[in-house]
C-alpha cells in the first residue's frame, strides 16, 4: 500500500503501525511523487494527506482517477479536520473514505479491514514485553502515541528523540519567517508542527501550533508566539525526562547481543517479519553499541532490506565484545 504524507514524523508513525500488520509499505512525501509513483505501480490501497507541498492530496486524487486502470484504486484521505465541507472536497476529488488526524488505531484498522481484510486480520502483536504503564508528562503523554505504535516504546523513544532535536530552535526560525513578512511560510510550518505533535502525544503543543496557524490564516501577520513557546519548551523538557527514565531502565542490565542476533538470523535468511519483541530488544541494545551498526540494522529491518541486514548482522557478530 501506499501512504502519501510529507510530515517525516507521521511517515514514521504510519509506517510502524502498517508493518506491524503485515503490510508491505511504500511512503511518498507529496501528491506529485504520490501520483508519480501510481502510475507505474500497483498498490492495493492510498492513504492520502490533504494538506501537502508541491501537489495536494486532492489533486493528486482527481489526477490519479484519470489514469489507465486506477479508476477504482481505493484512495483515504487523512485530514485533521473531517466537517461536511471536507467530506464533500473528498468525494469529489474520488476519494473512498477518510480518517481523522492524529491516526486513531481503531480507525485506521476500520479502514483496513474495508479495503484490505486479509491484511488486517493479521494481529498487531503485543507491547513489548515488561513495558510498565505511561504516566503522562507536563506536555508529553506518551500513552496516547504508543496505542498508535503499537506499544513499542523504542520506535516512540527515536521519534521524540528526532522531534526534539528538529525543533530546538523552531520559535526563533518561526519569528524570523514573520519578521520578513513570510506568514505563509511560517503557516506551513506551524501544519507541520500540529501534525507531528498530535500523533507523537503531545496535545498541548499541537493545540497551541493550530492557534496560530489559525491567527495567520486570519490575517494577523505578528501574532504572539508566547503560548507555543511555553508549550515547545514543557514538551521537550518533559521528552529529555522521558528519554532519561527509559535510558535508566535499560541501563539496569546489558543484554545478551549475540544471543538476539542469532534470534534474528532466521528471519532474515527467510525474508520475514521479525518479531515485534525480538526487534524491541535490539532497539534497546543500541544504547550498548557504540559502533552505531545496531542502529543501521534496525533501519534495514525498517526498509525491508533483508540483504542489508544480513551484512549488517555479520559484521556485529565478527566484532570483538
Amino acid at each position: 500500500m501506499l501512504v502519501v504524507e510529507d510530515n517525516p514524523f507521521n511517515q514514521q508513525v504510519a509506517r510502524g503501525f502498517l508493518a506491524k500488520r503485515g503490510l508491505d509499505v511504500r511512503v511518498v512525501g507529496n501528491g506529485a511523487l504520490g501520483l508519480e509513483v501510481v502510475a507505474r505501480e500497483a498498490f492495493d490501497l492510498v492513504l492520502m494527506d490533504l494538506h501537502m507541498p508541491v501537489m495536494d492530496g486532492l489533486e493528486c486524487a482527481r489526477r490519479i482517477r484519470t489514469l489507465p486502470g486506477r479508476q477504482t484504486l481505493p484512495i483515504v484521505a487523512m485530514t485533521a479536520a473531517v466537517t461536511a465541507e471536507d467530506r464533500a472536497r473528498c468525494e469529489t476529488a474520488g476519494m473512498d473514505d477518510f480518517i481523522a488526524k492524529p491516526i486513531d488505531p481503531e480507525e485506521l484498522a476500520r479502514v483496513l479491514e474495508r479495503f484490505l481484510v486479509p491484511a488486517a486480520e493479521q494481529p498487531a502483536g503485543p507491547a513489548p514485553a515488561g513495558a510498565p504503564d505511561e504516566a503522562a508528562l507536563p506536555g508529553l503523554d506518551p500513552a496516547r502515541a504508543l496505542a498508535r505504535l503499537s506499544g513499542d516504546r523504542a520506535l516512540y523513544a527515536r521519534l521524540v528523540e528526532e522531534f526534539s532535536a528538529a525543533h530546538a530552535d523552531f520559535a526563533d526560525r518561526l519569528a524570523a519567517r514573520l519578521f520578513a513578512g513570510g506568514a505563509r511560510e511560517a503557516a506551513e510550518s506551524l501544519h507541520t508542527l500540529k501534525g507531528a505533535a498530535a500523533n507523537l502525544g503531545m496535545p498541548a503543543l499541537a493545540e497551541a501550533a493550530r492557534e496560530l496557524e489559525a491567527r495567520l490564516a486570519g490575517g494577523e501577520q505578528r501574532p504572539s508566539l508566547a503560548a507555543l513557546v511555553e508549550a515547545l519548551d514543557e514538551a521537550r523538557a518533559s521528552i529529555a525526562a522521558w528519554l532519561a527514565r527509559q535510558k535508566a531502565e535499560e541501563d539496569e542490565a546489558a543484554p545478551d547481543l549475540a544471543r538476539l542476533l542469532a534470534e534474528l538470523r532466521p528471519w532474515l535468511a527467510a525474508r520475514e517479519v521479525a518479531p515485534d519483541e525480538l526487534v524491541a530488544e535490539l532497539a534497546r541494545a543500541t544504547r550498548h553499541d557504540p559502533s552505531g551498526r545496531l542502529a543501521r540494522l534496525l533501519r534495514q529491518i525498517d526498509d525491508f532490506d533483508h540483504a542489508g541486514a544480513l551484512a549488517t548482522l555479520d559484521a556485529l557478530a565478527a566484532a570483538p565484545r
